[in-house]
């Protein structure tokens, strides 16, 4: 379907809602795997390594060890592991997995990793204004969005960071020699973590200090309570109809 949508000059998001769903499926082939091993949905809860400062540190930790199989001469296998490590980089470009507070957006119930997955839906549809170290600036949206026309300029800038994260493991092994962790060249590209609280189209669903925008189906107003309960949080956004694709901005957005 993605590929039908591209050859017909379509968005591929928009398409995505008429793929079947696969995930219980994948739970139900999974769900038998030792303690040790979490099941689909059992890591979809714990996944915060793919989000915000966690998917960096993710990313250079494996980095950092192809780098080093490089330098002993094994380049073949040290490619293989760094594009392990490129997924958490590639996250760090979608905007659902940048402002999304993953870790404290978790319970042993599941209704605030159900809050999170929200949030990254909403970010991740709608974008962020984004810079990076290298002076570049841009929207980026995410996930189903990543081969949609207005993602062009974001896609553009994950390609550059992969494409020096790979550069770095060819000298690595050509030089003998390993860049300073966590100095890695592929993080001149990335959005500035920093800088993505304030100043957006869309005010954060939930921030890292546990608050909630206090009206979620005003998606532009940054005004935030303490007051409220994930899981009745949860069914509130599943039943209001605005975290069906496509998602957009609510009336309040002065666009």
């Amino acid at each position: 379907m993605v590929q039908e949508a591209l050859d017909n000059h379509q968005d591929p998001s928009t398409v995505y809602p008429n793929i079947p769903d696969v995930n219980v499926a994948l739970e139900a082939l999974t769900l038998l795997r030792p303690a040790e091993c979490p099941s689909y949905l059992g890591l979809a809860k714990i996944n915060w390594d793919h989000f915000g400062q966690d998917a960096r540190t993710a990313y250079n930790a494996c980095h950092s060890v192809a780098l080093q199989v490089a330098a002993s001469g094994d380049l073949k296998t040290a490619y293989a592991m760094n594009a392990f490590g490129d997924h958490f980089l590639q996250d760090s470009f979608a905007a659902g997995h940048m402002r999304t507070p993953r870790r404290k957006l978790h319970d042993s119930v599941g209704a605030a990793d159900l809050c999170a997955k929200f949030m990254h839906d909403e970010d991740n549809a709608i974008g962020l204004s984004v810079r990076s170290p290298a002076g570049r600036a841009w929207h980026t949206y995410g996930d189903k969005r990543l081969l949609d026309k207005e993602d062009v300029s974001n896609k553009n800038e994950a390609w550059n960071a992969v494409r020096t994260s790979a550069d770095e493991i060819f000298q690595a092994w050509k030089t003998r020699t390993v860049p300073a962790y966590p100095n890695y060249g592929a993080w001149n590209y990335a959005p500035i973590l920093s800088e993505l609280q304030t100043g957006q189209l869309v005010a954060p669903l939930f921030r890292a200090d546990g608050q909630r925008r206090a009206d979620i189906r005003k998606r532009c107003q940054a005004k935030y309570t303490n007051n409220y309960w994930y899981w009745s949080t949860a069914l509130d956004m599943k039943t209001s109809g605005l975290w069906d694709y496509p998602i957009k901005p609510t009336p309040d957005c002065k666009i």
